[in-house]
């Protein structure tokens, strides 16, 4: 409202002085000069019959359309000058360092508000300004939303409005280039009835009335034409600088922030350490499932690729390493792999690299000490693996759980043990009891029922599975894994 009522005050002063200065120099230049050189011409006139006058200047401009027209074209000066005026000072922007000219960082959105301080610092009058306006409408965006597309789409909205702003504003001068040449047309239909009224005194011989009226019509006329061209001229190369200024405002943004605006995405993922099997969840959706198996080999191998080969090298094989967790010297190391610990490392390492941009979340093991959580957060560190928390799996799924009992158990079958987990339910969850049964796990299971079954295959058909590396191994993935 306050800029409304200053421009409407601007318009309307504007509009005063240019009628006051234009009838001022008609009323003491303009029609005294002309009213005695047309008095001048009609004495050598009279004088001298074949007296040819001189066009003048003043008699050109001396009607009062004329008049019109001149302050017409003064007004709109006024209007240009200030709005040339305000796109100079938009440019002037331009040379201010508001964003580092040749940054090598990327931009984060949490870093968003260093890099509108320098803008925010800035007058009240530069901060609305095109150029700060949307360097801060984006920084905030992006600060907002994290969202590189939404922060182009914003400066180029933001640039597109200001255009079909400054567009509007220049109606009241596209409205006077239009009215001048109507004032001159007035002119001419007027010039001309004056003709037609004196025209009974052209045919006695007087052709002097009919003369000067002519000439009123096409003078208006032709000064009219004359400073519509110029103030076209003018208007439009206003509208031109005023369009740089958006478009160089956009290329500003362009290059000075959105090239360097970075997004890191950040997953949370979810690993169990369970030597039976390990999983790693991205939400709801498993990444990989893979049992804790190392293959002592050259270089080692863990994973599915080390139980598939477990039977065929029983003497390389390894699943001891995460019941086991710990740096002592371990049977059959290598410089790779000198202890359990090593191992562990491997195989978090392969792991990491399914979730590359994943803070991770670890469920370990019931019976793990405080040593074996600081070993474990120590090779996380090693292996650059994010950890955002440690969290006992009983406590995890008890948080889920409906039961409003005091006291929920939580039985995690590993390979090598049966961990029997107490949580205590009340103001927040804690876990008071782990109760570990060794020898009790998957795999001693496992080998009671591949003997089981051998036996069963030679009373059957006498072929006994286990007297061969490569059916053992068959038998014991089938045992182990009877889902692949």
């Amino acid at each position: 409202m306050k800029q409304f009522s200053s421009d409407f005050i601007y318009q309307l002063m504007s509009l005063i002085v240019a009628i006051l200065l234009v009838h001022a120099i008609y009323v003491a230049v303009i029609r005294p000069n002309a009213n005695s050189l047309l008095e001048t011409q009609a004495e050598l006139i009279n004088a001298d019959p074949t007296y040819v006058p001189e066009r003048s200047a003043y008699i050109i401009v001396k009607d009062l359309e004329q008049e019109a027209c001149f302050i017409l074209m003064l007004w709109a000066m006024a209007l240009m000058g200030i709005k040339a005026r305000d796109n100079h000072r938009e440019r002037a922007l331009f040379e201010i360092d508001l964003l580092p000219r040749n940054q090598s960082n990327s931009i984060l959105p949490e870093d968003t508000r260093d890099y509108a301080r320098p803008i925010e610092a800035l007058s009240a009058d530069a901060q609305q300004r095109l150029l700060p306006r949307t360097l801060l409408t984006a920084l905030h965006r992006f600060r907002a939303t994290g969202n590189i597309q939404d922060v182009a789409h914003t400066i180029r909205a933001t640039c597109e409005s200001e255009s079909e702003h400054l567009d509007s504003e220049l109606s009241m001068i596209r409205y006077i280039a239009w009215a001048i040449p109507s004032i001159g047309f007035l002119g001419t239909v007027r010039g001309i009835g004056q003709a037609l009224g004196q025209a009974h005194q052209a045919a006695q011989g007087d052709i002097a009335g009919v003369t000067q009226s002519l000439g009123v019509a096409f003078n208006s006329t032709f000064v009219a034409l004359l400073i519509s061209i110029l103030i076209m001229f003018l208007m439009h190369q206003l509208q031109l600088a005023q369009e740089r200024t958006t478009q160089d405002t956009e290329q500003y943004c362009d290059n000075r922030l959105l090239r360097y605006l970075q997004v890191y995405i950040v997953t949370l993922a979810f690993l169990e350490l369970n030597d039976l099997e390990l999983r790693l969840w991205q939400g709801d959706h498993l990444v990989v499932s893979e049992p804790g198996w190392a293959l002592l080999t050259e270089p080692p191998k863990v994973g599915q690729q080390a139980l598939d080969e477990a039977r065929l090298q029983p003497r390389l094989a390894n699943c001891q390493f995460w019941q086991a967790f710990s740096t002592d010297p371990m049977p059959g190391a290598t410089p790779v792999a000198r202890h359990h610990a090593d191992l562990a490392y491997l195989q978090l390492t392969a792991l990491k690299h399914l979730a590359p941009s994943s803070d991770f979340v670890i469920g370990v093991p019931g019976h793990f000490e405080r040593a074996d959580l600081s070993l474990l957060l120590g090779l996380t560190d090693a292996a650059s693996i994010p950890v955002k928390a440690l969290i006992d799996p009983g406590v995890l799924l008890a948080s889920k759980a409906l039961s409003t009992t005091p006291n929920l158990l939580y039985l995690d079958v590993g390979l090598h043990a049966v961990t029997l987990t107490t949580v205590q339910q009340g103001a927040q969850l804690q876990r008071s009891r782990c109760i570990m049964a060794h020898n009790a796990g998957y795999l001693n299971l496992i080998d009671r029922l591949a003997n089981y079954a051998a036996s069963a295959l030679v009373r059957k058909s006498r072929f006994d599975p286990l007297q061969h590396a490569s059916t053992e191994q068959q038998l014991f993935q089938q045992l182990l894994l009877p889902n692949q």
